[in-house]
C-alpha cells in the first residue's frame, strides 16, 4: 500500500496544537485508487454513495483508528473525550473505549457517563466482575445508565435477585424522571432477561 493509497483528510471542523479543536467525525481517505469517506457512524464510497464491502471496511478502519488513537491523546475536554468514547463503543472500539473512559474519570472521577461507557466495554469483552468493580463506588448513585449497565453484569454472572434490585431502582427512579428515554428502553429488556431464567422472580 502506498502513501497516497491511505491518505486522510478531515472534511470538517479544524485541527491545530490546541487540545479543544480536533474535530474527527468526518473524514475522507484516499484507498486503493478509490475515495471513501468516513460519517462518524459508517463509510461510504463517494462515488457510488454506498457501503464499502466488509473487506474494505476492515482496511478503513485499520487505516483510521491509528490517527484516532494520537488524537485522543491531545485532547483533555472531557465533553470532546465522552462523545468520542461514545462513539468508539459504538464501533466496537473495546480498547479504545476503556482507555478513553479511563482518561475521563481520571480528569473527572465523577462523571457517571464515563463510568457507564467503562462497564458496557468492561461487559463487552467478557469482564462483568471487573465492570461492578469499577462501578461500585458509584453504586448508589441515582444515574440509570450505571444502574442498568450493573444489573446487565449481574446477569452476566447469574445473580438474578441482585439484577433485580438493580432494575427495581431505576423504575423507581423513572417514576420522578419519566421522560428519560434510556431508562424506559433499556430496563424492560433486562427485565425479560431475569423473567426467562427466573420467572419466579414476578
Amino acid at each position: 500500500m502506498t502513501e497516497e493509497s491511505k491518505s486522510i483528510e478531515p472534511s470538517a471542523g479544524n485541527e491545530s496544537d490546541g487540545s479543544q479543536a480536533v474535530q474527527t467525525q468526518r473524514r475522507i481517505i484516499k484507498h486503493d485508487n478509490q475515495t471513501y469517506s468516513w460519517t462518524g457512524k459508517r463509510w461510504i464510497d463517494i462515488e457510488t454513495f454506498t457501503s464499502p464491502p466488509a473487506m474494505i471496511v476492515d482496511q478503513l478502519d485499520a487505516i483510521l483508528l491509528p490517527i484516532l488513537l494520537e488524537e485522543d491523546e491531545k485532547i483533555s475536554d472531557v465533553q470532546q473525550l465522552l462523545d468520542r468514547a461514545k462513539e468508539a463503543r459504538d464501533q466496537k472500539q473495546h480498547t479504545r473505549t476503556e482507555s478513553l473512559a479511563r482518561k475521563i474519570l481520571l480528569l473527572a472521577p465523577g462523571n457517571f457517563g464515563a463510568m457507564a461507557i467503562l462497564c458496557s466495554c468492561l461487559r463487552a469483552v467478557g469482564k462483568p466482575e471487573e465492570a461492578l468493580k469499577a462501578s461500585e463506588s458509584h453504586k448508589m448513585v441515582e444515574y440509570p445508565p450505571v444502574i442498568l449497565t450493573r444489573a446487565a453484569a449481574l446477569c452476566d454472572l447469574g445473580r438474578w435477585e441482585a439484577a433485580m434490585i438493580e432494575v427495581r431502582k431505576v423504575l423507581a427512579i423513572s417514576k420522578k424522571h419519566s421522560s428519560w428515554g434510556y431508562v424506559n428502553s433499556q430496563a424492560p429488556k433486562l427485565l425479560n432477561r431475569i423473567k426467562t431464567i427466573r420467572p419466579d422472580l414476578f
